[in-house]
C-alpha cells in the first residue's frame, strides 16, 4: 500500500506533538513560530496544534478520491450541474464511506455546515460568559478568576469556559499532567453545566473539518488544514475574539467564497500546470467578464466581487467588534475588584500592600462588604495585566474567585 506524502507529513506532525509532550527542549524552536498564530503560545497549545494538524492530514486522506468532479465557481455558483458519482479507493474505510450518503455531498456543502456550526459554537461561548457573570452578580465587562486549586481566568475577550470542560476531562483521565500544560479545570465548578455540550460540538466540528477537506487541491487544502487546526484550538482556548478563532473563521470563509481563485493564483505563482488547468475551467467565466468589463461596470462582476470580499469584510468587522468591546467595557476611573466567597476578610491595608515588585502600594479608592463578597475599587494607575497577576498571587488561599474590570487604555 502506497503512503501519500500528506500522510507522511501528518505522521511527522504527530511525532513532533509527542516529543513536545515529553520534553521541553523543543520549546525554544517551536514557541517563536506558534505564538504568532496561537495568541501567546504555551506547551499545551503547541501539542494541540501539531497533534490536530497531523490527525487532520492523515484522516483527510482516508476520504479522498482519485476520480471526482470538484465543486467550483462555475458549476456551483453560476450554473447548475450534476455531481458525478464518486469512486472510492479499495480500502475498508473508503468502501464504508462510499455507502454513506455523506460521500455524495460536495466538500463545499460540508464547509458551509462547518462555518455555520463554528459560528454558533463561538457565540454560544460568549453567551456562557454572560451567564457566568449573571450567576455571580458581577459586571459583564470583567475578567473572572477562579482560584481553587489554581488560578484560571476567563472573559468575553479571551474565554476559557470550554477549556475548563475539556481540562476537567483530561485531569480525570490523566493523573499527572506535565508541567507547562494548564488545563483550566479550576474554572469548571463555576461555569454553567450546559457548557458540557462542547464535547459533542467539538466532535462534530472535527468531522465537518475532515469532510470539507475532501478532494481539495493543495493550496486550499493547506489553508483549510491551518484554519481547521487554529479554529478548533481557538474554540477551546480563547473563544470568539481569540487570534486562532479568527484565523479559523477567516480561513473557512476565504476558501468557501474564493477557493477556486486561490488554487488558480497559487498555480500561476508556482507554475503548476495541473492546478492551472483544473481551476481555469472553473473560473474562466469570471476571467472573461473581468477582461471585457472594468471593475464596477458590470453587474455580474460586481456580484462576484462582493461575494469574494465577504471573508475580508467579516474579518474587519470582528476586529472592530473586539476593539469596541474592549473600549466600551473599560472603566478608566478605577479597577473594580469583587472578591467572591473569600476565606478571610481583606482590609484595605492588605490590598494596598500586594505588589511589592511595583515599588508602589495600590491606591484603594473604596471598599465595601456585601454578604460574603467584598467590592474593592483601586485607582487606575496600574497596568491591567500587572495588576491582575499581582492580585492572583496575593489572593491565593484567601478567596475562591474574584472578578476585575479591565482597562483598555492601560496598554497604551
Amino acid at each position: 500500500m502506497k503512503i501519500s506524502r500528506y500522510t507522511i507529513i501528518g505522521i511527522l506532525f504527530l511525532i513532533i506533538s509527542i516529543l513536545i509532550f515529553y520534553s521541553n527542549n523543543l520549546d525554544v524552536f517551536i514557541r517563536p513560530v506558534t505564538q504568532w498564530i496561537l495568541m501567546g503560545s504555551s506547551k499545551g497549545k503547541d501539542i494541540l496544534f501539531f497533534a490536530l494538524f497531523g490527525i487532520l492530514i492523515i484522516f483527510s486522506q482516508l476520504l479522498s478520491n482519485k476520480n471526482y468532479e470538484n465543486n467550483s465557481y462555475s458549476s456551483k455558483r453560476y450554473r447548475k450541474s450534476k455531481i458525478n458519482s464518486i469512486r472510492c479507493k479499495s480500502s475498508i474505510i473508503n468502501k464504508l464511506y462510499k455507502k454513506c450518503s455523506i460521500s455524495r455531498k460536495s466538500s463545499d456543502f460540508y464547509l458551509k455546515l462547518l462555518i455555520i456550526l463554528f459560528s454558533i459554537t463561538i457565540v454560544f461561548g460568549l453567551i456562557l460568559e454572560i451567564i457566568l457573570r449573571l450567576n455571580y452578580n458581577i459586571g459583564i465587562f470583567t475578567i473572572f478568576v477562579s482560584m481553587v486549586p489554581d488560578a484560571t481566568t476567563t472573559s468575553l475577550i479571551h474565554s476559557h469556559i470550554f477549556k475548563a470542560v475539556l481540562g476537567n476531562i483530561i485531569t480525570s483521565a490523566i493523573s499527572n499532567v506535565p508541567s507547562g500544560i494548564h488545563t483550566g479545570n479550576s474554572l469548571y465548578g463555576n461555569i454553567p453545566q450546559i457548557a458540557n455540550l462542547i464535547v459533542i460540538l467539538m466532535i462534530i466540528l472535527f468531522v465537518l473539518t475532515l469532510l470539507s477537506l475532501k478532494n481539495r487541491l493543495a493550496p486550499t487544502r493547506i489553508i483549510l488544514l491551518l484554519a481547521g487546526t487554529c479554529g478548533l484550538i481557538g474554540v477551546i482556548d480563547g473563544g470568539f475574539f481569540a487570534v486562532p478563532t479568527i484565523i479559523g473563521i477567516y480561513g473557512f470563509l476565504f476558501v468557501y467564497f474564493d477557493g477556486d481563485f486561490i488554487d488558480y493564483i497559487f498555480g500561476k505563482i508556482f507554475k503548476n500546470k495541473k492546478i492551472i488547468n483544473e481551476t481555469y475551467k472553473k473560473i474562466y467565466y469570471y476571467i472573461e467578464i473581468a477582461r471585457e468589463n472594468p471593475i464596477f461596470k458590470n453587474k455580474k462582476r460586481i456580484i462576484i466581487d462582493l461575494k469574494r470580499s465577504i471573508p475580508h469584510l467579516i474579518l474587519i468587522l470582528i476586529i472592530i467588534l473586539r476593539i469596541s468591546i474592549s473600549i466600551l467595557g473599560t472603566n478608566p476611573e478605577y479597577y473594580e475588584i469583587n472578591l467572591i466567597n473569600h476565606v478571610n476578610d481583606l482590609n484595605e491595608n492588605k490590598i494596598s500592600n500586594i505588589p511589592n515588585y511595583l515599588n508602589n502600594s495600590y491606591q484603594v479608592v473604596s471598599s465595601n462588604n456585601i454578604n460574603n463578597n467584598t467590592e474593592i475599587k483601586i485607582a487606575s494607575d496600574y497596568n491591567e495585566m500587572e495588576l491582575l497577576n499581582s492580585l492572583i498571587k496575593s489572593l491565593k488561599n484567601r478567596t475562591d474567585a474574584f472578578s476585575m474590570s479591565w482597562n483598555f487604555y492601560s496598554y497604551i
